[in-house]
């Protein structure tokens, strides 16, 4: 994969090249602020199929796997300047993490031991 990406020539200046050197530097991602939220979230719908209810309820599957397994949260990081995602997770009850350097990314983070808004 890395092969097929290369890291950026300099700092990222776009939302591909975030994710490309993130791809090289994934310790990047390893975080003390996201200890209460151990599992990881990624999800990408093509631009065809957004809107349509797939996202919901992918989400919807992969919580309630999570749950199952009693995880006690789940993060992500996404690229700040992608504010549609940003409004999805918000809708389904993810929130900030704050974290000391996010570099272009913001974390959200839902917690999943404690009662909170349903996905479907």
């Amino acid at each position: 994969m890395a092969a097929r990406h290369p890291a950026p020539a300099g700092p990222p200046a776009t939302p591909a090249e975030v994710m490309r050197d993130l791809l090289h530097r994934p310790e990047r991602m390893v975080l003390g602020e996201l200890d209460a939220y151990p599992a990881h979230l990624h999800i990408d719908l093509l631009p065809g199929h957004q809107r349509q209810g797939h996202g919901r309820r992918l989400m919807a599957a992969y919580l309630d796997a999570l749950r199952a397994r009693r995880v006690s949260g789940v993060h992500l990081g996404m690229v700040t300047a992608n504010t549609p995602a940003r409004a999805f997770h918000d809708r389904l009850g993810f929130h900030e993490i704050p974290v000391a350097d996010p570099g272009p990314l913001t974390y959200l983070g839902l917690r999943l031991d404690r009662p909170g808004p349903s996905v479907r």
